[in-house]
């Protein structure tokens, strides 16, 4: 019989832990002749998010894994040893502030490993205003080191086999792969070890904001980054980019007056005055990163992390009436010259 783990790593979700756990559930009922788990990982949060995973009504077994140690590698590296130890045959990761997950995201993940994939990204629609550091600098980044674009790198919700456990559990998770860098670290490994990969279709993605915090993501993901890439070596040739754009509804921008005030002040203390300005600052600082990849000095990273808001709010600002707001994206960072797809 086939052994499934599902992990849910989490850090205070407890507004949403029992209804994911619930949706995990019965996405796991509808696949025959399979034994299955649900895994909390948790960072021990402090809002109980693991006492409420444990109370909430489950037709599979639930298990608890709960590290004192901050960090969402932590808890993928407790799930990893977990398949490992208990000899699961597929697993899956979603990330617990998901609002948007349905039963059905279980059955094609599970269809496509069955089929033989070893690795499985999600592909999704998000606002504008959202994965800001997946559209400005993991994409890009990603593409020119290892030649592979994939929209959704660091969309937190993979599937893999056994195989990709073995194969990732054998490197060492350095201090940023241990925190945000740990979705940049997977897709790396299934890349450079030529396993089979497959991006799957999920809709729209929604789940808590994380604006408030994202400078610290953005940092620990550029220093993940850096220490995936002293592990892995590069790949010379870029498979052609064959991406076609969403178009999307057009939605009002959200205020985020602290954001914002950091963006006017960076702009009027560095004396950028237009879009292209700022844009082209934040290629000139991105092309300077990827080549010191491996050792960036802690200069460059003080620049791209301050420079980073300013992009993303920037970027904000002159599509929020754009339904085509992507298409300009990949124009910006990729130009027409690699294939995309009008």
């Amino acid at each position: 019989m086939i052994k499934i783990a599902v992990c849910l790593p989490s850090y205070n979700e407890k507004d949403n832990i029992q209804k994911i756990t619930q949706i995990i559930d019965d996405g796991l009922t509808k696949i025959e002749e399979v034994s299955a788990v649900i895994v909390n990982c948790d960072n021990c949060s402090p809002d109980e998010t693991n006492v409420l995973f444990n109370k909430t009504k489950t037709q599979h077994e639930k298990i608890s894994l709960v590290d004192l140690r901050k960090g969402k590698g932590i808890n993928l590296l407790n799930f990893f040893n977990y398949c490992l130890q208990n000899d699961i045959d597929y697993a899956f990761t979603f990330d617990s502030d998901l609002k948007s997950i349905d039963s059905t995201w279980i059955e094609k993940y599970y269809e496509f490993l069955k089929n033989g994939i070893d690795f499985i990204l999600p592909k999704y629609k998000r606002n504008y205003q959202e994965g800001n550091t997946t559209n400005h600098f993991i994409c890009p980044v990603l593409y020119e080191k290892y030649g592979i674009f994939i929209r959704q790198p660091i969309g937190g919700d993979y599937g893999f086999n056994r195989k990709f456990i073995e194969i990732i559990l054998q490197k060492k998770f350095t201090p940023n792969i241990l925190m945000y860098g740990i979705d940049i670290f997977m897709v790396v490994t299934a890349i450079v070890n030529n396993l089979k990969i497959e991006e799957v279709e999920l809709g729209y993605k929604i789940h808590n904001p994380s604006l408030l915090k994202m400078e610290d993501i953005f940092e620990s993901v550029l220093r993940g980054f850096s220490e995936t890439c002293r592990l892995y070596p590069y790949y010379n040739n870029k498979k052609i980019i064959n991406y076609k754009c969403y178009e999307y509804e057009i939605k009002k921008l959200q205020k985020h007056s602290n954001i914002e005030t950091k963006y006017l002040q960076f702009c009027k203390s560095n004396r950028l005055n237009s879009y292209n300005e700022i844009l082209n600052y934040w290629l000139s600082l991105l092309n300077k990163y990827i080549n010191e990849i491996e050792n960036p000095s802690e200069e460059l990273i003080a620049k791209m992390k301050e420079i980073f808001v300013c992009r993303t709010v920037s970027f904000w600002l002159k599509n929020q009436s754009n339904p085509n707001w992507e298409k300009q994206l990949m124009k910006e960072l990729y130009g027409r010259k690699y294939g995309i797809t009008n």
